[in-house]
């Protein structure tokens, strides 16, 4: 009556129904206590109360005792696993209500029988196809981003190069070579069909794995007298009425056969899943590594078009046949120095070039010894040019072949005002390792050095990397190769005379 509405209220001018009323439930228990229950905290801590008075604690499930029956939750080792899985085990025990079957179905019924789906669920295989499909992009991912430093690696070596060229390329009023466009990933063909689009829904890998879980599957017959007492329903009842240590023995084991069976199943189909994502992660690193490839192939040549622009303006360009007759003059000088008694420690030329050769890919200013003077760097050779006694005038001359030499960057000291080049740059033989000069580029020694490797990298290409342009890529992907061997033909011999056309 505590907990029953008011009835005593009367409204006016109201004809009172002589029927009784109904008292409204108000969903409050009593306990035999007189404690009322008016929370679910309330009920979980009585029945914890109960539990831990009236129970005692059972060993755990995975312990061989077999004159009592285990109970997980109240199993010191047990109870934490039950209250972290209680999620997935309330689901499972609704499913079980659902399809109107005992807890004990999930031990006694064995895997694969009836009322149990004779191979794995739909949505099990869902939730598999997309943990692999994720692991397959994390992966592709990661690769992927190894693949891209290479590539940004060629571009930041292609930046050097423009910082090199662009101002040679103003002194000779020539225009510097664009740099190729980068291709989109999607224009390089993939060479790969979801195997969903062959064999629906799942792939034919895991339709092949879901067909041989369901052949291996018992009949319904075989799950119901699976246990081998009696025939039917009255054998199955004579084996729970009995109470043996034995045949519960038996059961576990069985149980344990069942559900490594279930894990070997789902094994399986995971495996098949695993297999066809790896088909397509080979097939889209393919055409990631097929993009990487032509994007280095395409900076390879284009820097070696750069250089061969300048290489190859003699006789074209007016700035550049000055400048390599000039050097050719200071060759000649070089080697007139050697024969003389003031050679220089220098490695110089055995043969003199001719101008053709000589054009200058860099020129720049450096500090050399106590004096000043210009550098020249040409397709073979370093050539220094300081004066020998300041304000009186005279030169002071160094030649020698980048093949015949190695160059080697060291520091000394902080970049400042008082020393705005602190970086040297040391030349030495590769014979011997024998320091020949060292000398303070106005350029910055790491520049001046990748340039000279740059250069040196060129020279060394194989002739099927010459045949690689810049604006095609690699001639395997693009077949090209009959049209891009006639150009390079053409380029080769020139341009075509108007006497021949005659």
């Amino acid at each position: 009556r505590l907990f029953s509405p008011s009835s005593t209220k009367k409204t006016p001018n109201r004809q009172v129904s002589n029927r009784r009323k109904m008292p409204t439930s108000q969903n409050v228990k009593l306990l035999m206590s007189g404690d009322a229950i008016d929370s679910i905290e309330f009920a979980h801590k009585r029945a914890t109360e109960n539990l831990l008075s009236h129970f005692t604690e059972t060993p755990s499930v995975l312990d061989a005792v077999f004159d009592i029956d285990p109970i997980a939750a109240l199993s010191h080792a047990d109870w934490p696993f039950v209250q972290s899985s209680w999620r997935f085990l309330a689901d499972c025990l609704n499913e079980l209500d659902n399809r109107d079957l005992a807890y004990s179905t999930l031990v006694s019924c064995p895997f694969g029988a009836f009322p149990s789906l004779p191979t794995l669920d739909v949505h099990y295989c869902s939730q598999m196809k997309d943990i692999c499909k994720e692991n397959m992009v994390a992966s592709l991912l990661k690769s992927s981003q190894e693949l891209e430093s290479y590539a940004r690696e060629a571009s930041q070596r292609c930046s050097k190069l423009i910082q090199i060229l662009e101002p040679m390329f103003s002194s000779y009023e020539e225009e510097l070579p664009s740099l190729p466009e980068a291709v989109p990933l999607s224009a390089y063909p993939l060479d790969y069909t979801p195997p969903e689009v062959l064999s629906p829904p799942w792939g034919q890998k895991v339709v092949e794995a879901l067909n041989l879980i369901a052949a291996k599957s018992p009949s319904p017959a075989a799950g119901f007298l699976s246990d081998g007492i009696g025939d039917g329903i009255e054998g199955r009842m004579k084996n729970l009425s009995t109470d043996s240590s034995p045949k519960r023995k038996d059961t576990r084991d069985e149980s344990k056969s069942e559900f490594e069976r279930a894990r070997r199943a789902v094994a399986m189909v995971l495996t098949a899943f695993q297999k066809q994502e790896d088909e397509e992660l080979s097939a889209r690193l393919g055409r990631k590594n097929c993009q990487v490839m032509d994007r280095l192939a395409k900076m390879q040549a284009y820097k070696r078009e750069a250089v061969m622009a300048i290489r190859g303006s003699y006789g074209i360009n007016i700035p550049a046949t000055k400048a390599a007759n000039k050097f050719h003059t200071f060759t000649k000088d070089s080697a007139r120095e050697s024969d003389g008694e003031t050679a220089v420690p220098s490695s110089p030329s055995s043969t003199i070039l001719p101008c053709c050769d000589q054009v200058p890919l860099l020129t720049c200013r450096v500090i050399y010894g106590g004096s000043t003077g210009n550098c020249y760097l040409t397709y073979y050779e370093l050539l220094l040019v300081t004066q020998s006694i300041p304000l009186v005038g005279g030169n002071h001359i160094c030649l020698v072949n980048l093949s015949d030499v190695k160059l080697e960057v060291k520091s000394n000291g902080k970049k400042s005002r008082l020393n705005p080049v602190p970086s040297v740059l040391t030349v030495s033989k590769k014979s011997d390792g024998k320091e020949l000069f060292s000398f303070r580029p106005s350029t910055g020694a790491h520049l001046f050095k990748d340039f000279v490797d740059i250069i040196q990298e060129i020279a060394s290409e194989s002739p099927e990397e010459v045949k690689i342009s810049s604006r095609s890529g690699l001639l395997n992907i693009f077949a090209e190769k009959k049209q891009m061997k006639s150009a390079f033909a053409a380029a080769a011999l020139g341009p075509t005379p108007d006497f021949f056309n005659e």
